[in-house]
């Protein structure tokens, strides 16, 4: 053989080791219920099962420096890939996580439906801030617990009157020891940057005029709220209507301010994620008056 077809042979022995080594850790059982834990450095694993999975985020650029400053040592990099699948197999955006931050799950886990079991609801957490589903056992968290005490058994009778399981929402800031009540749109502006926000608001207005007036009332009203983390579980049906609006509203932000972005520190640096967590809001409050939906909003706890 000359090099070249060795060289061939070569990239498509690895192209299939990569996928080999992520689908392993997607189970084969279709599951009515399916919870993506994010991962972007070691910690502890979700007991085995059904319903939780953990994946890396950001791993086609997993070398690069992450929140906090930090780098993965070779040791971290060698415990995520033999612990968890990866967002960089196949159609995926993982070189873009940076920027996009857990988004870059969600478009992994929509663009391989099939692969992951497709199942009838889709749920996201990070892994260590979880979803807790039962108010009253706030304070007396298993960690052990199989699943995080979480099962289909459970959660199906509230995905089926709730439709959406979200994260608690937020209406305040601290500023000085003080608690500052802001509009979505104010502690937007406190925290990060104001043309970005703008930015989104014009193309919401573009791509979804229907919006609008919920667009107003969520961003601007008083006291509004958001749900922080882009924590949720939902249908898989409202899941792929928020994935088609949330990305083509995204992909028009890096295609008009990505290159601004691109110059912003690590931590502001990941705005479409933090412009996702408003839109989401937005997504949310229409979803509850066009399609008359009443979301479980549920507490979160760190593990």
């Amino acid at each position: 053989m000359n090099k070249k077809t060795i060289y061939i042979l070569f990239v498509l022995t690895l192209v299939f080791c990569s996928i080999f080594s992520c689908y392993k850790f997607l189970s084969t059982k279709n599951t009515t219920v399916k919870i993506f834990m994010t991962f972007y450095k070691p910690f502890q694993l979700p007991p085995k099962g059904s319903i939780l999975t953990p994946i890396q985020v950001g791993r086609a650029s997993e070398s690069e420096i992450f929140l906090g400053g930090g780098k993965l040592s070779r040791d971290d990099i060698d415990w995520l890939h033999d612990n968890m699948i990866g967002d960089n197999i196949g159609d995926n955006i993982s070189d873009k996580n940076r920027m996009f931050d857990v988004l870059t799950a969600y478009y992994y886990v929509w663009k391989h439906y099939k692969e992951i079991g497709n199942p009838s609801y889709i749920g996201f957490m990070a892994h260590r801030k979880i979803l807790i589903t039962n108010p009253n056992k706030y304070r007396t968290f298993n960690r052990s617990a199989p699943n995080y005490g979480y099962s289909e058994e459970k959660l199906l009778p509230l995905l089926k009157k709730h439709r959406v399981i979200t994260s608690h929402t937020y209406s305040y800031d601290v500023i000085d020891d003080a608690i500052i009540y802001q509009s979505v749109f104010e502690h937007y502006i406190t925290h990060h940057k104001i043309d970005d926000i703008e930015e989104m608001i014009r193309i919401i207005k573009l791509k979804y005029p229907e919006m609008i007036d919920t667009m107003n009332d969520v961003l601007y009203s008083p006291h509004n709220k958001y749900a922080v983390w882009n924590f949720w579980i939902m249908e898989k049906e409202l899941a792929f209507d928020y994935f088609e609006k949330l990305f083509t509203i995204a992909f028009e932000i890096e295609k008009t301010r990505g290159k601004k972005i691109a110059q912003y520190d690590v931590t502001q640096k990941r705005a479409i994620g933090y412009l996702a967590e408003r839109f989401y809001a937005i997504w949310l409050e229409y979803k509850m008056r066009t399609e008359k939906i009443l979301p479980l909003f549920v507490v979160t706890q760190y593990l």
